[in-house]
């Protein structure tokens, strides 16, 4: 199955920006930001465009460690909003893929977006994952889960619980490059994976 993934990372990025800035508007003070990581832009071109005008989400300001203000909702909301994106990259992947039929797109999504498949990943991209990375991912870890899914293993659901909360953060915060660098990374790892199994 290797190769079957080929988003277009821009309109992916783009696609992100304007979900994100559709979601938080409803929350800006009378068009002020939520604070420098919660920017809400204006995208002024349409999606796919070629426009280099277009304007981009703010890139966060680094503090050092990793921003989980009172701002951030907690590691379960962030957790299910990544796990949202990863689902979302996952299947516009496949649909952009081979040729498939609606059953074995969605056999293909469910292998990749199960706990044991993201606790792979995890394991995999940890090397590229700068401090704070690392850091939310520890607390993602080590957060209290709900109930273990019969079908994943404690260790492995607390290791998916972090990734998507890492991919929900950085949606969050508004480093959508970051979050499609990750994903992007994240292709070649799933591929990997298949092919030794």
């Amino acid at each position: 199955m290797s190769g079957d993934i080929t988003v277009d990372e821009k309109d992916f990025r783009e696609l992100l920006t304007r979900l994100r800035t559709a979601a938080l508007k409803p929350f800006a003070r009378d068009g002020a930001d939520r604070g420098p990581n919660h920017q809400v832009v204006e995208l002024q071109q349409p999606f796919g465009s070629d426009a280099e005008s277009t304007p981009r989400a703010p890139e966060p300001q680094s503090e050092g460690h990793c921003a989980h203000g009172s701002d951030e909702p907690g590691i379960g909301t962030l957790a299910y909003i990544g796990d949202a994106v990863f689902e979302l990259w996952i299947r516009l992947s496949l649909a952009s893929g081979k040729p498939a039929s609606g059953a074995e797109l969605h056999h293909r999504a469910v292998e990749r977006v199960r706990a044991r498949s993201q606790a792979s990943l995890l394991k995999q991209i940890q090397g590229k994952l700068t401090q704070d990375e690392v850091d939310l991912v520890r607390r993602g870890r080590n957060a209290k889960v709900g109930v273990v899914p019969k079908s994943a293993r404690p260790v492995e659901y607390r290791l998916a619980t972090a990734l998507e909360a890492l991919f929900g953060h950085l949606l969050w915060i508004g480093d959508i490059d970051r979050l499609v660098q990750l994903l992007v990374l994240s292709n070649g790892c799933i591929d990997d994976t298949e092919d030794g199994e």
